[in-house]
């Protein structure tokens, strides 16, 4: 890492877990700044902002920009509100995924920058809530290639209605996950979050934690960002850092380094924790993403300030950890830093496995407006489309060199998923 990752990290673990590390030397802070917006956790300082060393100018730029996050996640969740207390009054069953359902793990839920909305609603629930929201003003914007959720639009916000979401690994961990979240829209098994209008169903405890897991794995290739890393540290934190790693013969981290945890006859209490711990760790079997829990939390052990009961974890290759990070540093959130390079490597991707002219066509029959409006041309789609990714290189800086950047990334990210043994999801 170079030094303004260093100082993000620190910043991370100074605002989320209290630490208090010293700030001096050289520090571009304007990088630090950049780097952190360009990863969309700007807002976490906003606490430990006053007694940073930061350039006045800067300090009062950057106390604005996180006072903005505030209260645009206010205003996302009354919004949000809005939308989901027509879905309750319908009767309508959902959970609410990532976005409030992760920030409830955060010291300050506010801080944590917020993008769409994304709620699951059991597939035989669309047709009706569609026509609601139309009824109640919300724009609708499906896309027919892509079923796997329903936009809707209204007050500057986008809301995503799941019919699934998981796209990791095979069709049965998919479905596995996918069949789990559902079972959380019954709301005896959904955890209601908050009070009166911004009230919310998240996914149970458990579920909870292997949706943001999923979430991570899907942005191995979308591009991996640290709020993804952050959401999911917090939930376990707050839920897998107490019982697991003893129950596994872990070890519980010290200042100084790890030593063994005493040797205690457990209690009904700890049998009770650890049957969760162990729950969790066969659901995240199940689901393929077990290798990808351990590799990211000890990725949160090593660079953010992670402390608890993490012994679980310790198996995990700590070089994977580090490539991990320098993945999510070199992309930024949703792969804002290298788009360009991000898109070049999607079309590398499918022109290595060779379904480069079924690519092609879908994508084409997916951005083609005029397609859209005249069916006929349908044939001709995937020229289309040909033409949109070499005008896309040629626009960009350096298209050929971009293209050979696209490759070695798509190949450096290959190597990553199969070491964390997971893998894209047709």
């Amino acid at each position: 890492m170079n030094k303004t990752q260093t100082v993000v990290c620190s910043l991370i673990a100074d605002a989320l877990f209290g630490k208090k590390h010293t700030y001096s030397g050289e520090i571009d802070w304007n990088a630090v700044h950049t780097e952190m917006c360009a990863q969309t956790v700007h807002g976490l300082v906003m606490d430990i902002l006053p007694g940073l060393p930061v350039p006045e100018e800067l300090k009062k730029t950057w106390a604005a920009e996180c006072l903005m996050v505030m209260r645009s996640g206010i205003r996302l969740r009354h919004e949000q509100g809005a939308f989901l207390r027509i879905l309750e009054n319908a009767n309508i069953p959902y959970v609410v995924l990532k976005g409030t359902s992760a920030a409830m793990y955060y010291p300050n839920p506010l801080l944590r920058g917020m993008g769409d909305v994304d709620v699951y609603v059991p597939e035989h629930f669309h047709e009706e809530a569609a026509r609601l929201l139309k009824e109640t003003g919300y724009s609708m914007k499906e896309n027919e290639h892509y079923k796997r959720h329903v936009q809707f639009f209204k007050n500057d916000t986008e809301f995503e209605v799941h019919r699934t979401f998981a796209t990791i690994n095979g069709p049965e961990e998919k479905a596995y996950i996918d069949g789990l979240i559902e079972a959380c829209t019954n709301p005896e098994k959904a955890l209601r979050v908050g009070s009166g209008e911004s009230a919310f169903y998240a996914p149970e405890t458990l579920v909870n934690g292997l949706v943001l897991l999923e979430h991570i794995g899907q942005h191995m290739r979308a591009g991996l960002g640290l709020r993804q890393i952050i959401d999911w540290m917090m939930f376990a934190k707050a839920h897998l850092g107490d019982g697991w790693g003893r129950f596994l013969g872990g070890c519980r981290r010290q200042p100084g380094g790890t030593v063994p945890e005493p040797r205690r006859e457990p209690s009904l209490k700890d049998e009770l924790e650890e049957s969760e711990w162990i729950s969790f760790s066969e659901m995240a079997q199940k689901a393929g993403l077990l290798s990808l829990a351990k590799a990211v939390t000890r990725l949160c052990v090593m660079y953010f300030g992670l402390e608890g009961d993490f012994g679980w974890c310790m198996d995990a290759d700590e070089e994977t950890a580090r490539e991990i990070l320098a993945y999510l540093f070199d992309s930024g959130n949703f792969g804002k830093k290298t788009m360009d390079v991000s898109r070049a490597s999607v079309v590398s991707k499918r022109m290595k496995d060779k379904n480069v002219f079924a690519a092609l066509q879908l994508a084409g029959e997916c951005n083609w407006k005029l397609y859209k409006r005249h069916r006929w041309l349908r044939s001709f789609a995937w020229i289309y489309q040909a033409f949109r990714y070499a005008g896309q290189m040629l626009r960009s800086r350096d298209g050929a060199r971009t293209l050979r950047k696209g490759a070695v990334e798509a190949d450096r990210r290959e190597r990553l998923m199969s070491r964390l043994e997971i893998y894209r999801g047709e």
